[in-house]
């Protein structure tokens, strides 16, 4: 029996689309039937989505998935957006929370933030984000649950979902905000080997491919 499970090894890997397919003179569209192959023959469940700013693309995309590390995303936005944070400057404290669970991917700095923001905050920026089943899990928060389509909702727009005070503007452009979505993603893919050289970076659009190992 292929095994259901996603534990911190867990695989996340978001794609954003080039900025040049979306420059194209005819509509960009992903070739959703050779990633369908490919997924096919790999172990484990695997759901794939893949989202512009006007169209969506989806394989078992409604399926869900423990989050692992992809919740750091979420965790950073929730925090900086905080009334007691959004409008001042960052203080050592916050770069001391932040800075570790975002560069070097740290789950205790994780459990921290998650405790200052609490679920409430975390319900409210998925709705936010029009997230459709996303499960906050408190106690061991990488078994929170996720799916693929909610990924991209969340990695297209979390720029915008972004405070727009100073803690926002301290923190990084908005080009590091979103590499960072897709970095924590990326990073945990490889680890597994669901993700593809092909992924590329850039701000038209974003994808999704979710892989539970078998």
């Amino acid at each position: 029996m292929r095994a259901r499970f996603l534990g911190y090894g867990a695989v996340a890997a978001l794609a954003l689309v080039t900025a040049a397919a979306a420059s194209s003179p005819s509509p960009w569209r992903p070739d959703m039937r050779d990633a369908i192959r490919y997924a096919s023959h790999r172990h484990g469940a695997i759901a794939i989505a893949v989202r512009t700013r006007t169209r969506f693309w989806g394989w078992h995309y409604a399926e869900t998935f423990p989050s692992a590390s992809v919740v750091k995303a979420m965790l950073l936005v929730a925090y900086l957006d905080m009334p007691s944070v959004r409008n001042r400057p960052l203080r050592a404290s916050d770069r001391g929370l932040l800075t570790p669970m975002i560069r070097q991917s740290d789950n205790d700095a994780a459990s921290e933030v998650l405790q200052i923001v609490g679920s409430d905050r975390m319900y409210a920026l998925a709705r936010r984000a029009h997230m459709r089943r996303f499960t906050l899990v408190t106690g061991t928060w990488g078994f929170t649950r996720i799916d693929a389509a909610d990924q991209t909702r969340y990695s297209l727009h979390i720029n915008a979902l972004m405070a727009r005070g100073t803690a926002r503007t301290e923190w990084g452009s908005s080009t590091r905000s979103r590499r960072f979505s897709a970095g924590v993603s990326r990073g945990f893919a490889h680890r597994a080997g669901g993700c593809t050289s092909r992924e590329a970076g850039a701000t038209a659009g974003a994808g999704s491919t979710t892989r539970s190992p078998s």
